[in-house]
């Protein structure tokens, strides 16, 4: 082969690799494999009265304000990471009569679930960021249970919704195309059910409606003398956890039933408007309460989405007709400014190539010294020989080691937990659970927790959620959580994904199953285990959910140490064979001078 060209493809394949090392991992692994769609992560769903639907997307430490449109085409995902903290939960996006997006975001202390602030982010419909028009610096722990802001409500001038400040419900009313801060313009006292209250909703009128415990809304008016209620009455339990503004009406949706229900915002009388069990999709058999989360608009349209592990399928119409319309993909192999960049990537590397190839060519005479050429070649192979042991060996089994004694730590602090739980919440006849004691129990357990927190603050980390799950009327409910839920709730619909279901069958099973959920903190470690215990006939599963914060520093941390030492053994590495090849070559030379 000629001498140029044999020296071309070694600098086009040099320049290659360094290329490939820098950029492998971010960009061009992200275009050519399939990532993990799971850890993509999708929040706060709603739909505007055009049937767009819009929600935030988290994908790794950046989150992102995407459209979708009647079609299922996404029309656009815009960088909102600059707009809100880094480690924030994304709550709800309420879309007014003008169609301005009212998004509800919780900032949180990084590992655990304390809140240090509240804020709500108005944009356009198009995306645009107009203003933060809501923001209160707060300590308090996040409750999936309910939400610190209602669901909110608008009339032709004004947004309204209501913010709970300790045992008082503050309503305020933000006045549309003003720049100003939202004004409050009433509050009630809500000691009497604050630990009782699964969701609220306030009304244009300044009245707010509670879900409470028990099936019961309460409505506290700004006008009449007295408060109105209803209970949900049958033999089935009602757990109300949504509400949606539909100008004088309102929807509430049934957690455990998936029953959607309209009810007049005057007066608490909710009907049935679409049954959970009713089948949207004949081809599969999904049925309407499969779909988690819904939103439904102003004007009576409803979508919803349906997780499929590496994708959302939505669906979106009315509670009479309510098809498919598209799928969200979180792929980035569309992502034309990507492609472009590799573009760039490799026209780079091409002309870098042929400019070293060129200067070798006509300027050094394709006569570099026998000891520049050993030692490039040597350094370019320790190089590409370390980044692959380093990258592909040595820290994932690193990561491996460290998780699985993060893992063991885990399963070793649930036993612990259950068996001082189990002699409080056991009936006397052996492993019955009580579940009034259990919930007797959490409480206790949720308020010692509270005040460990207000005492040491930022030193508390790796915060965990526990829950007790067991099976009945044919779904996983809770027992009791440190979360609040009411006894009860859906295990499905507690945000974790569908593994988190298949965990639980596994744990029936008397098997310690660990597995990575999505929650509203983002990526984190679930832990299910069985317990010995049962109710009504069934067993009862511990899951214990924590946080990857902690375990991702110590990660990190060690990877990163390893990574230094493996670059001072490189660098020691190639000063040896430098010197190696210096003498080798001193000693070539003399051998050749004396010939």
């Amino acid at each position: 082969m000629n001498k140029k060209i044999l020296s071309l493809i070694i600098i086009l394949f040099a320049i290659s690799s360094l290329g490939f090392v820098f950029f492998a991992n971010d960009l061009i692994s992200s275009l050519f494999v399939q990532r993990d769609n799971k850890k993509v992560l999708e929040y706060a769903h709603g739909v505007d009265r055009s049937g767009n639907i819009y929600f935030i997307r988290k994908e790794k430490e950046q989150s992102f304000l995407v459209s979708v449109d009647s079609t299922g085409r996404q029309s656009y995902k815009k960088n909102i990471s600059d707009k809100v903290a880094k480690q924030s939960i994304f709550d709800s996006i309420f879309i007014d009569q003008d169609k301005n997006l009212f998004l509800t975001v919780y900032e949180i202390m990084p590992g655990s679930s304390q809140i240090t602030e509240v804020g709500i982010y108005m944009f356009r419909d198009d995306g645009n960021f107009v203003a933060q028009i809501f923001k209160n610096g707060i300590q308090q722990n996040y409750d999936s249970k309910f939400r610190l802001v209602s669901a909110m409500s608008d009339d032709d001038r004004n947004l309204f919704f209501g913010f709970l400040n300790g045992t008082s419900l503050d309503v305020f009313a933000y006045e549309k195309g003003k720049t100003e801060q939202v004004k409050k313009v009433n509050a009630y006292s809500i000691g009497e059910i604050s630990d009782k209250i699964n969701a609220f909703y306030v009304l244009p009128s300044g009245d707010a409606i509670f879900s409470l415990e028990s099936g019961t809304l309460l409505k506290k008016s700004n006008s009449e003398n007295r408060d109105t209620s209803f209970t949900f009455n049958g033999s089935n339990k009602v757990i109300i956890e949504r509400f949606w503004f539909a100008g004088n009406q309102f929807y509430c949706q049934d957690a455990i039933s998936g029953n959607m229900y309209i009810s007049s915002s005057s007066k608490l009388e909710p009907y049935l408007v679409m049954k959970g069990n009713k089948v949207i999709s004949e081809k599969d058999g999904i049925t309407f309460a499969q779909l988690n989360p819904v939103a439904v608009g102003n004007v009576g349209n409803v979508a919803g989405a349906l997780n499929k592990g590496s994708f959302n399928r939505l669906f979106l119409g009315g509670f009479a007709f309510l098809p498919e319309v598209g799928k969200t993909d979180p792929s980035d192999s569309k992502d034309l400014t990507k492609w472009f960049l590799l573009i760039g990537i490799v026209a780079g590397s091409i002309i870098l190539s042929l400019l070293l190839w060129d200067c070798y060519c006509s300027i050094l005479h394709m006569k570099l010294s026998m000891l520049f050429r050993q030692a490039f070649m040597v350094i370019l192979v320790i190089f590409l020989a370390l980044y692959t042991l380093t990258s592909f060996i040595i820290i994932p089994k690193s990561e491996d080691m460290i998780g699985n004694v993060h893992l063991a730590e885990q399963i070793q602090k649930g036993q612990m937990f259950t068996a001082s739980c189990k002699g409080f919440v056991t009936s006397q006849q052996g492993s019955e659970l009580d579940q009034e004691k259990a919930i007797a129990f959490f409480a206790q357990f949720r308020e010692n927790r509270s005040r460990l927190w207000l005492t040491t603050k930022n030193e508390i980390q790796n915060e965990a959620q526990i829950s007790l799950i067991t099976m009945d009327a044919g779904q996983y409910v809770l027992l009791a959580s440190d979360e609040r839920y009411e006894e009860g709730f859906p295990a499905a619909r507690m945000g974790y994904g569908g593994d988190f279901i298949n965990g639980i069958r596994e744990a029936e099973n008397k098997t310690i199953n660990s597995l990575e959920v999505m929650s509203k903190n983002g990526i984190e470690r679930c832990v299910l285990m069985p317990t010995g215990m049962t109710f009504s006939g069934s067993p009862v599963i511990l899951s214990i959910i924590v946080g990857l914060d902690v375990l991702n520093k110590e990660i990190s941390d060690r990877t990163g140490t390893i990574t230094v030492y493996i670059a001072l053994v490189g660098l020691i590495l190639v000063l040896l064979v430098m010197v190696v090849e210096y003498f080798t070559v001193h000693n070539v030379r003399r051998l050749k001078n004396s010939v």
